[in-house]
């Protein structure tokens, strides 16, 4: 379990399509960026990788890989 109980975040888009990609101010509040991911499937993925690790760069790169 990680030291910092924060919450992990992720932002993703409702729209038809589009990205949703890494931003500096919403990077240093530590949110992940869902790409093309629409909000559900982020939501699902975030379950998964959240059931292996808690730290914030391996689920940026799990997000970035899937």
């Amino acid at each position: 379990m990680p030291t910092d109980s924060r919450p992990v975040m992720v932002r993703s888009s409702r729209v038809g399509n589009g990205r949703v990609i890494g931003r500096e101010d919403y990077d240093a509040m530590g949110m992940i960026p869902a790409d093309t991911l629409n909000p559900q499937k982020a939501r699902i993925l975030l379950m998964l990788a959240l059931t292996k690790t808690h730290d914030l760069k391996e689920i940026q790169r799990i997000f970035t890989e899937y």
